[in-house]
């Protein structure tokens, strides 16, 4: 179970109030949670107890600069080929692209 920052708070108000045992059985929580939370707010604060992002986003679609650019002067200078046909021409040309992504770089930099 995830708890939100506020809940952190309630619970170290809580074990000030009450006994830490109490804390912990009302919040539904381990005595080790509470005090590595207890650890964790005593040495930075409340913004140490934020949740923390630490996945890189992964872009679904993503290819590399030259192959995006390549995409799209093909497309200008050819603005009647559909997506199939671009793909296949820079595949031809030694950019392995899919006809979904071709679509998917042409959507994004519409």
């Amino acid at each position: 179970m995830k708890l939100t920052v506020k809940e952190k708070m309630m619970l170290l108000e809580i074990a000030t109030i009450s006994s830490i045992s109490n804390a912990c059985a009302y919040m539904n929580v381990s005595r080790d949670t509470y005090y590595r939370l207890k650890k964790a707010y005593d040495e930075g604060g409340v913004k140490v107890l934020a949740p923390k992002y630490r996945r890189v986003p992964n872009f679904k679609n993503r290819v590399a600069e030259e192959v995006e650019e390549a995409v799209l002067k093909l497309s200008e200078e050819n603005p009647e080929f559909g997506k199939k046909k671009l793909s296949r021409i820079l595949k031809d040309g030694g950019m392995s692209i899919s006809p979904n992504t071709v679509k998917a770089v042409l959507k994004r930099n519409a």
